[in-house]
């Protein structure tokens, strides 16, 4: 039968992007694709200064991980990130139900600890950490990922990541990730920019059997975001994004109530 945590190991927030949650330089984890931007420049600042943190609160119509639905309805997730100029973070994400549809109105059904890790090796931005992920108010156990990722930069920046869980699931979840950030064609005065990006993911077979009931090795799914990073006054930022995910692979897509999914977000983000 199909594991029901679909997300309840949850997108990212984020995620950004890759569905995960730390920030570095290049790579956006979690949080959601949506706070790229936000995360680069708090880690240009935590070069500059010993600590620096990070404040986010993101409203999502939906709840979407990994092409899985963990929420049809609204959710609320916040997060509090705290990094140190040598490249080590520590990153604390949650999300909550807005509605009954999980019998957990209004109360946290997930909070996930990082460690993170960045750094440059041979010109790269290079992420490695650990994600462990808790679901409160929920019958699921918690589970546990290593992760590693490296970005290369250019107009058309990629990511390629991988992220294997040795807990519950005992399997690989890898993606390859470009984005670019587009002017807006309607913009006057100050710059704006429509980033978009697109994350086409695959999974071993013994994580598709534990999330999608298919034990095969296959491509899971595709992630498309546009999102539109507006600047405000003291170092908040209001990001707005539509996001579109599709499970690809005709035996994980029968394996699912809902294999395509649309849905709006609106996060904030604020720097110290």
């Amino acid at each position: 039968p199909l594991p029901l945590r679909c997300r309840y190991l949850t997108m990212r927030a984020s995620q950004l992007t890759l569905s995960y949650h730390t920030n570095s330089v290049c790579c956006t984890f979690g949080i959601s694709s949506i706070q790229s931007s936000v995360s680069m420049a708090a880690a240009a600042r935590a070069e500059d200064a010993a600590v620096s943190t990070r404040l986010d609160l993101a409203y999502v119509s939906k709840y979407v991980w990994r092409g899985l639905v963990a929420n049809p309805g609204p959710s609320l997730q916040p997060s509090f990130a705290v990094t140190h100029g040598s490249g080590l973070s520590v990153n604390v994400w949650g999300s909550g139900d807005l509605t009954g549809v999980n019998g957990a109105e209004n109360r946290l059904t997930d909070l996930d600890y990082t460690l993170d890790y960045s750094t440059n090796l041979v010109g790269r931005s290079v992420n490695a950490g650990v994600i462990y992920y808790t679901f409160p108010n929920t019958s699921f156990h918690s589970t546990t990922e290593a992760y590693g990722a490296v970005c290369f930069d250019g107009s058309l920046a990629t990511t390629l990541s991988a992220n294997y869980d040795f807990d519950e699931a005992g399997g690989c979840y890898a993606s390859a990730t470009a984005s670019c950030a587009c002017p807006a064609p309607w913009q006057k005065g100050e710059p704006l920019t429509v980033d978009l990006s697109a994350r086409l993911s695959w999974a071993s077979a013994g994580y598709n059997a534990f999330y999608f009931g298919a034990d095969k090795a296959a491509f899971t799914d595709l992630l498309i975001t546009a999102s539109l990073p507006l600047k405000l006054s003291g170092g908040l930022s209001l990001i707005p994004s539509l996001s579109y995910s599709r499970v690809l692979d005709s035996d994980l897509r029968d394996s699912v109530a809902a294999p395509d999914n649309l849905w709006l977000a609106v996060a904030a983000s604020m720097s110290f």
